[in-house]
């Protein structure tokens, strides 16, 4: 099990089907454990209401919260996780 952090530009890719995306799918569906800031969650569902209207960016968000990631609400702690991991 490993841990990943993810920005916002690793969940654009895997919803648009981008480069890369068979990858990201690959953590998400293995068993590790996965990061992401509450900004960078909402910075993906910005970029869906652009796109796609507030209404599908309200259901992208509900769908993000269902995904086996740990949205972190302070932004440190994901900081204080990735230095700690790259320790060892």
């Amino acid at each position: 099990m490993k841990t990943y952090v993810l920005d916002a530009c690793a969940l654009i890719a895997c919803f648009n089907n981008e480069e890369g995306a068979d990858k990201i799918e690959n953590i998400l569906h293995k068993n590790n454990i996965c990061l992401m800031s509450i900004i960078n969650v909402f910075e993906v569902c910005y970029d869906a209401a652009k796109v796609l209207g507030k209404n599908q960016a309200i259901k992208l968000f509900d769908e993000i919260k269902q995904m086996p990631i740990i949205i972190h609400f302070r932004i440190y702690r994901i900081i204080r996780i990735f230095r700690i991991k790259n320790k060892k």
